[in-house]
C-alpha cells in the first residue's frame, strides 16, 4: 500500500516536472527549434511511465495517467484561456495528446518486457 502511494506521488511530482519543462520550452523557443528542445521532458516523462510500469505492473496504466496529467491539465487551461480569448491554438491539445501517448506507450512497453522476462 505505501510503495504504490509512494509510487503515484513520485510519478505525479516528476510528471509535474516534465510539465514545467515542455512550457517553458514551448513559451521561450521557437517552433522550428522545437524538437531537439523538447526531448528532455518527453524522454523524463517516458522513463518514469516505464520504471513505473515495472515497478507496478498491475498499475502501469494509471501510474502512467498519473504522470501525464499535469501536462493534460496545463494544456486543458491554457487552451480554455486561449478559447475565452477568442484564439484557438491546437498547439496545447497536441501537447496533452503527446504527453499521454508517450505515458501510455512506455508504460505498455515496460509491461511487455516484463512478462517477457516473467
Amino acid at each position: 500500500m505505501i510503495k504504490h502511494l509512494l509510487l503515484i506521488i513520485a510519478a505525479l511530482w516528476l510528471g509535474c516536472m516534465a510539465a514545467y519543462l515542455t512550457f517553458a520550452i514551448m513559451f521561450t523557443t521557437p517552433t522550428v527549434q522545437l524538437l531537439p528542445e523538447i526531448l528532455l521532458p518527453a524522454g523524463l516523462l517516458a522513463f518514469v511511465s516505464f520504471v513505473g510500469g515495472l515497478l507496478a505492473p498491475v498499475q502501469a496504466r494509471s501510474l502512467a495517467l498519473v504522470t501525464a496529467f499535469p501536462a493534460v491539465a496545463m494544456s486543458v487551461i491554457l487552451t480554455l484561456m486561449l478559447t475565452l480569448e477568442g484564439r484557438f491554438e491546437l498547439g496545447w491539445v497536441v501537447v496533452a495528446l503527446a504527453a499521454v501517448a508517450i505515458c501510455l506507450a512506455a508504460a505498455q512497453l515496460a509491461c511487455s518486457v516484463r512478462k517477457r522476462g516473467a
